[in-house]
């Protein structure tokens, strides 16, 4: 037949393809570094906590990042993340879980810093409760009027966050 095909004499036809073994173990493989990556999403110390240390970083930064990490832990984790800033104290949020409780610690800042309350609960697709601008305010030495320090947005439909004045 003149269509036939002469292999390489190192190529055997039992040698055609992966074994089941070496599948196996690239499956494997694959599932270790998944496991590693999502222990980096779901690790106990959040990102924004590590954002929010640094010094030089803007409390209006610090919430943005917090916002982030509720909605993240509740499309990872489960549906209800919050972050809630009650009506006292004005200048104290924290996170919460799908049960209540609160992840990490409640972030304080000074006491002449100010927010409109809030409470925004992400469902599984990272949705938020409430949207729209979350603003800060800070009062300067003893002068009586404030000061406006950022603005955080939360879009509608999207969850996306973006900060609109710093």
């Amino acid at each position: 037949m003149g269509n036939a095909v002469d292999l390489p004499p190192s190529w055997h036809a039992h040698e055609a393809g992966m074994s089941l073994m070496e599948l196996v173990m690239v499956i494997a493989v694959i599932g270790a570094v998944s496991v590693t990556a999502m222990a980096k999403f779901m690790g106990d110390q959040s990102e924004a906590e590590n954002y929010c240390d640094g010094l030089a970083q803007t409390l209006v930064g610090c919430l943005e990042a917090d916002v982030r990490t509720a909605q993240s832990h509740a499309m990872l984790r489960a549906p209800g993340y919050s972050i809630v800033q009650e009506a006292a104290p004005q200048h104290q949020y924290k996170i919460i879980d799908e049960h209540g409780t609160r992840v990490g610690q409640a972030r304080t800042f000074s006491d002449k810093v100010t927010m409109t309350p809030f409470s925004i609960v992400f469902d599984g697709l990272g949705r938020p409760s409430w949207w729209g601008d979350l603003t800060l305010t800070q009062q300067t030495g003893g002068d009586p009027a404030v000061q406006t320090i950022g603005i955080l947005h939360i879009e509608k439909n999207t969850g996306a966050v973006w900060v609109v004045q710093q």
